[in-house]
C-alpha cells in the first residue's frame, strides 16, 4: 500500500476578488471581470453603414439590459437589448457591454502514481493521469455582430473534453 503520490491542480475563479485561482496561486485580474476571463465582447452591426475610417458601427442600445437570468449558449445575451442603427451613425452602444462576459474558467486535472521496486536495481513506476476531471466546458465566446444568425450564440468550447492517459515508466 505504500509509495503512492497524488496530484491536484485546480483553478476557478474567485468572484470576491476577481482573481483566478490556481491551485494555491492567484493570478489577479482588474475587479470588475467578477471572476470571469478577459473575454470582452465587441459589440458590431453585420450591415455596417457607417463607413467610419479605423472602426466600424456599433448597435443601438435599446434600454433593456442585456444580462439575463437563465443563460444558455442559444441565449447568451438578451439579443432584444440592442437594434441596428440608423444609416451612416455609429450607434449608441460602446466597445464593451458591461455585465455581458465570457463563461469562468473551472477546471480540475488529478494524477496519481504508484512506486514498486520488484528487483534491487529496477524500480517500475504506474501513473494514471486524467486533465478536465470534473469534464466541465469552458464556452467560446458568443456571436456579437447584430444581424448574423449567431447574435448571442455561443458556437465554440474552449477546452477539451476529459482526457484520461495511463502511463508506464521502467528505471533500471
Amino acid at each position: 500500500i505504500g509509495n503512492w503520490s497524488c496530484g491536484m491542480l485546480q483553478s476557478r475563479p474567485d468572484y470576491a476578488t476577481g482573481a483566478t485561482v490556481i491551485g494555491s496561486i492567484q493570478i489577479h485580474r482588474p475587479r470588475q471581470n467578477h471572476g470571469m476571463r478577459s473575454g470582452v465582447l465587441n459589440f458590431g452591426v453585420a450591415n455596417d453603414t457607417c463607413f467610419c475610417f479605423g472602426g466600424s458601427q456599433r448597435p443601438n442600445a435599446t434600454g433593456a439590459g442585456p444580462q439575463i437570468a437563465n443563460q444558455t449558449i442559444d441565449k447568451w445575451f438578451n439579443t432584444d437589448a440592442f437594434s441596428q442603427p440608423a444609416p451612416f451613425t455609429f450607434g449608441s452602444v460602446g466597445r464593451t457591454v458591461s455585465g455581458v462576459r465570457q463563461s469562468a474558467a473551472h477546471n480540475l486535472d488529478l494524477s496519481v502514481f504508484k512506486s514498486f521496486h520488484p528487483v534491487e536495481r529496477m524500480r517500475i513506476e504506474f501513473r494514471a493521469e486524467a486533465f478536465n476531471a470534473a469534464n466541465t466546458p469552458i464556452f467560446g465566446l458568443p456571436g456579437t455582430v447584430l444581424g448574423s444568425p449567431t447574435f448571442g450564440v455561443v458556437t465554440s468550447q474552449e477546452n477539451g473534453p476529459r482526457q484520461v492517459q495511463l502511463g508506464l515508466k521502467i528505471l533500471f
